[in-house]
């Protein structure tokens, strides 16, 4: 990706640009000052112009119309997360949604959107079918947002959705199935069949679905036999610290992975202000650069362009990897670094050196 990036501005004299990054509509644009005039550049489309395929997890969230997108994998591999990001992303754009739960009731579906930082919606915007509660014969109050059925019997889950796709009255409705996979414990291969009239169906009026299948959890002609029912496919995986994401076919994206790192997201950050670990020498000249900015060169014989790149190059990757966290993340940093940067480090102007 560095290499892509120095092609793209490598046409630009450096000592005639400077570089501000801003995120719009989480697509990153690079504008260049060059001779007086801002010149924006879209990433994306720079870097498909010369052959290479570049795509987020924001892109995929934007489920198109008319698809029908399934994510397959073993338990645990983020596919629910990845559904439960993805309806926020949409509410975010007044998108209808109606959520289809299979493992839980719909107030856990909501703790855990408010989790992950939904903030209040529009009434009558996010619907939910419970699948679940009147499969294990729970008793549960009834919600004006919510329409019942039994995983047992297809048929309810198929009059639940049209009940609430009636009720929103347009078009453009996303779904999102988590999980296929009780639906199919209890009704073997006929899960295909309610795909083909049902799912598929409803994305076939200008809606979108997107549903979770567990791999390993049946027969796997059965799982095959669903993938080919699909528009999109998206596998998932867990490699150690790693959540992989593999586009094996997409109505608007070209086949990728993408890889994405878990764990605790502070470690590497807390790291940095370990003393223990910490070179003093290099940290100070790391502090000297973010005070003084371009007057201070951690590199000073490759010169300050480079000093003003890696932050914005640092920046946006960020924004890409987690448009809506990556903010509030890197707000609470700069506030926990005013407090440590007040610790002493030697000069790393020398001795009798001044700034």
């Amino acid at each position: 990706m560095i290499h892509i990036v120095f092609q793209i501005i490598s046409t630009i004299n450096p000592l005639d640009l400077q570089t501000k990054e801003v995120v719009f509509a989480n697509i990153p644009v690079c504008f260049l000052n060059v001779t007086g005039k801002n010149v924006p550049i879209d990433i994306f489309a720079c870097v498909k112009s010369r052959g290479f395929s570049l795509v987020s997890l924001s892109q995929l969230q934007e489920v198109p119309p008319k698809s029908l997108i399934l994510l397959v994998g073993p338990p645990g591999s983020g596919k629910s997360t990845f559904c439960q990001q993805t309806v926020i992303q949409n509410l975010a754009l007044d998108r209808p949604i109606i959520y289809v739960t299979t493992k839980y009731g719909p107030p856990k579906v909501e703790s855990i959107l408010r989790e992950r930082g939904l903030r209040e919606v529009e009434p009558g915007l996010l619907c939910f079918v419970d699948a679940y509660n009147e499969t294990v014969g729970a008793s549960v109050s009834d919600r004006p947002d919510t329409a019942y059925a039994d995983c047992n019997d297809l048929s309810s889950i198929d009059i639940a959705i049209s009940k609430l796709n009636e009720r929103i009255g347009r078009s453009g409705v996303l779904l999102v199935f988590d999980s296929l996979t009780s639906p199919y414990l209890f009704n073997g291969s006929v899960i295909l069949r309610f795909m083909t009239r049902t799912l598929s169906r409803f994305a076939a009026k200008g809606n979108a679905v997107i549903a979770c299948m567990d791999e390993g959890c049946g027969k796997s002609e059965d799982v095959a036999a669903m993938m080919s029912l699909s528009d999109g496919v998206i596998r998932t995986e867990t490699r150690r610290d790693k959540l992989l994401f593999d586009i094996v076919k997409h109505p608007k994206e070209t086949p990728a992975r993408i890889e994405m790192t878990v764990g605790p997201r502070r470690a590497g950050f807390d790291r940095l202000f370990d003393i223990e670990n910490t070179n003093p020498q290099m940290m100070g000249k790391l502090l000297v650069a973010i005070m003084k900015g371009d007057e201070a060169a951690l590199r000073p014989e490759v010169g300050d362009f480079v000093n003003l790149f890696w932050p914005n190059l640092v920046h946006w990757s960020g924004m890409l990897w987690d448009p809506k966290g990556f903010p509030t993340m890197k707000y609470q940093l700069n506030r926990e670094d005013e407090a440590k940067a007040q610790i002493s480090f030697p000069s790393p102007l020398g001795p009798g050196g001044s700034s």
